[in-house]
């Protein structure tokens, strides 16, 4: 009774109101519903059809409710001015035709209620409701045409997709559609994108070429081998200046499974075609609304500029086909279009960095894609600001954080695992970068994370372990230079220089094409004589590597230079040492390198060590003022360099500290024991001395190649020096041995030394009988 006398109180609230004044209420009123709807739909995870369902339904009741005021007003005044009495006379009968009106009048009346209008608009909202929620029932259970594939089974919620390249006239074209559809599905919480390593593999292992075009057959063959759910194909027919854009999900059988269809009205228009394109098949699989909604359109998280997307996925073929020095110049022109495309800055840093050269524009291209992360997806955004904080502000801490943070995002994200341990690599917890590169490697099976395991086993000395990790890298991504360098240096490491330079000139051989590679395998041959004492033919390999450095315009120039002088000290010869820096310095002056990219460090400690302190310390200085804060990074090694400083000033207690983390940012844990068994050996503390330089020797750190070409023979013959002088014959006697073996096909200028160590070998035995 009560709802009764309410429902009776708003309807006379209602009645007896002039037609603006119900307009008034009814505009009011539906901003109201349509707020409660908004709000509704978004916090419910409604389709977007609702709200403009409403929107039709209000506009429906608009004139309902006008024709209702109007109507009810009218019989008031006509029936109030029937008790108005003439202006003279006898009241005249009214005419049939009024009579007419009045019945006509009085139907509608009773017809266009407030009862009537209220209660239609109500049950125009439940329609609303019965519709919504009939459809929401019917996508979730996987019911009729609107149910989702999720819920009708045909897909498990974080499958991976495969995206196929798009087919076009324009090949280049099709790629560009597919990668954008890739950034878009990349945001969705229901599936998941198959990586880049996994495509990689699967070609590799269908003995496809990297960089090969992805069409539908091959994504589908690949899907079939990977045990994927799905591949995403399409087409863009372009006719007239416009594009039709289709997309399909399909089983790796071929059977269809969900489709899409769009049109751009001209090709500024594509970008947000393939948005709409891609937001229709999330819906399709089964992606909550809500989800959707928080996605941000696709031009907010890449590019509104077709010619820098363009440009980005030409990048990505010439990485693909191992053309990296190719790849960036094309992302550099990408930012040159589009100096907000912050996907492109980020690649830019990654391929950068995978090159280990070039701080600078990593600096520059990391920091530039911070400041544009708010147009990256969300798990993106924490990717960069991760690197971002590694690189550029060297905090391994907040690093550490934001990968945590893409790790809640995505839990299924490998490469932030991954990541993870490559912070507590160059931290040197070898312990805690297992753990995480093991993880990864359970997440995602890749050489990467394979190659990772390996190298932090040979870390611990665990060699047998580190060899089956490293050979499986190479398995699963046998086309991949990176992990076979890193097996040249292990070969290395466990004593096999034959097997390190087989696969070093394999290297050379199957990467001819990259003058990166070249520098690196040239280098790397010099290294491994120059370890034997082999000086003369490492020096032409060294020619090589200086060669293709210069031709590839790389400050790698200065710093093999650099290596080589540090060889010269080790050899006895510290004047050349110093004819070598400033020859090196007259052919590639340090202000025509990026501050960044210099090898200050390296310059400095060569030059102390050679005597010329003057000369080090001016270019430490000048240096660091031109940096300024930068100088702090740890990557930089200026504690280092400050460090070898001191020692050649005979202040070796200041700079013991600074020599125990000289590891070149790179976790180069023999790096830091040489420097300081050498700090302890100048100082006169032959026991201390000896206890680093042993340790320095140990078996362990996959990249010692780059130290041990220039040290290791100088250190097992100092060694049997030192405990000779210590009386610790048998010592004295086995690395007097370790030094003659390691050096017999020594250059006949050294051969003398071999033979001093040989005949004091003999002399130590024929002592002990």
């Amino acid at each position: 009774m009560a709802e009764k006398n309410g429902f009776g109180q708003l309807v006379g609230q209602v009645g007896g109101r002039s037609v603006w004044q119900v307009l008034v209420l009814y505009m009011g009123a539906s901003w109201g519903v349509l707020e409660v709807v908004d709000v509704l739909k978004d916090n419910m995870g409604l389709p977007d059809w609702v709200f403009p369902f409403a929107v039709v339904l209000l506009l429906i009741g608009l004139p309902i409710m006008l024709g209702t005021a109007v109507i009810q007003a009218r019989f008031a005044a006509r029936a109030g001015g029937a008790a108005e009495p003439a202006t003279s006379g006898d009241p005249l009968p009214a005419s049939a035709s009024a009579a007419d009106e009045q019945v006509g009048d009085l139907a509608a009346h009773h017809f266009f209620t407030w009862r009537r209008a209220l209660l239609g608009g109500a049950a125009a909202f439940v329609l609303l409701t019965v519709v919504t929620t009939g459809f929401m029932f019917m996508r979730n259970r996987g019911i009729g045409p609107v149910g989702s594939l999720v819920a009708k089974g045909l897909i498990d919620e974080r499958s991976e997709l495969l995206v196929a390249d798009f087919e076009a006239e324009d090949d280049m074209l099709g790629r560009m559609a597919a990668e954008a559809l890739r950034v878009d599905l990349s945001q969705s919480d229901i599936v998941r994108l198959v990586s880049p390593r996994t495509v990689e593999g699967a070609l590799t292992r269908m003995q496809l070429p990297q960089g090969a075009r992805l069409d539908e057959e091959t994504a589908r063959e690949i899907a079939e081998r990977e045990g994927l759910s799905a591949v995403v194909g399409g087409e863009i027919l372009s006719a007239g200046g416009s594009h039709v854009i289709t997309a399909h999900l399909v089983t790796p059988a071929g059977d269809l499974l969900a489709n899409a269809r769009t049109t751009a009205a001209d090709s500024s228009r594509i970008i947000g075609a393939i948005d709409e394109i891609s937001r229709d098949l999330r819906e399709q699989i089964g992606e909550s609304y809500t989800s959707m909604r928080k996605s941000p359109a696709l031009a907010q998280v890449s590019t509104s500029s077709l010619e820098a997307l363009r440009k980005y996925t030409e990048a990505g073929v010439q990485r693909d086909e191992g053309n990296l020095d190719g790849a960036i110049a094309l992302l550099e022109q990408a930012i040159e279009v589009d100096s907000t495309f912050a996907m492109a800055y980020r690649g830019l840093g990654i391929f950068l960095q995978n090159k280990f050269e070039d701080w600078s524009r990593q600096y520059w291209a990391y920091s530039k894609a911070y400041q544009y992360r708010d147009r990256l997806t969300e798990r993106e955004k924490w990717a960069v600001a991760a690197t971002y904080h590694l690189v550029v502000e060297d905090d391994p801490a907040a690093g550490i954080v934001a990968y945590e943070n893409l790790f809640q995002i995505d839990p299924e994200a490998a490469s932030a695992v991954n990541n993870i341990g490559v912070v507590y690599y160059f931290q040197r917890n070898w312990e805690k970068a297992l753990e995480y590169y093991g993880r990864a490697h359970d997440m995602q099976p890749r050489g990467l994370t394979a190659a990772n395991v390996g190298v932090v086993h040979a870390n611990l000395g665990n060699l047998d372990e580190a060899a089956v990790w490293i050979d499986s890298a190479r398995v699963l991504e046998p086309n991949a230079p990176d992990w076979l360098s890193w097996q040249v240096a292990f070969e290395q490491l466990r004593g096999d220089p034959a097997g390190a330079r087989r696969l070093n000139t394999e290297l050379r051989q199957s990467e001819s094409a990259d003058l990166y590679w070249e520098t690196w395998t040239h280098t790397a041959d010099w290294l491994l004589d120059a370890r034997e004492g082999k000086v003369a033919s490492g020096d032409a390999a060294l020619a090589a590597a200086i060669d293709a450095a210069e031709r590839r315009d790389s400050p790698a120039a200065l710093d093999v230079n650099v290596l080589r002088a540090l060889l010269d000290l080790s050899l006895g010869n510290p004047e050349g040492a110093v004819r070598r820096i400033e020859t090196a310095l007259e052919r590639y002056p340090l202000d025509s390198i990026a501050p960044l990219d210099r090898p200050t460090a390296g310059l400095v400690s060569v030059l102390a060590g050679a005597g010329a302190v003057d000369e080090a310390r001016e270019i430490l200085a000048t240096q660091r003022a031109e940096l300024g804060p930068l100088a702090d990074r740890a990557r930089l090694g200026f504690e280092s360099a400050d460090a070898s400083i001191a020692v050649a000033e005979g202040r070796y207690v200041d700079a013991l500290p600074a020599l125990r983390d000289a590891d070149w940012g790179y976790g180069c844990q023999p790096c830091a024991d040489h420097a300081v068994g050498r700090a302890f050996d100048l100082s006169g503390q032959p026991d201390s001395a000896a206890v680093y330089y042993e340790k320095y020797l140990t078996p362990a750190f996959n990249f010692r190649m780059w130290v041990d070409g220039v040290w290791k023979g100088w250190t097992m013959e100092r060694l049997g020096q030192l405990y000779d002088e210590m009386g610790d014959l048998e010592q004295a006697a086995g690395y007097y041995g370790l030094f003659a073996e390691l050096w017999a096909d020594a250059d006949p200028e050294l051969q003398p030394r071999v033979r001093a160590a040989r005949a004091r070998m003999e002399e130590i035995a024929r002592e002990r009988g």
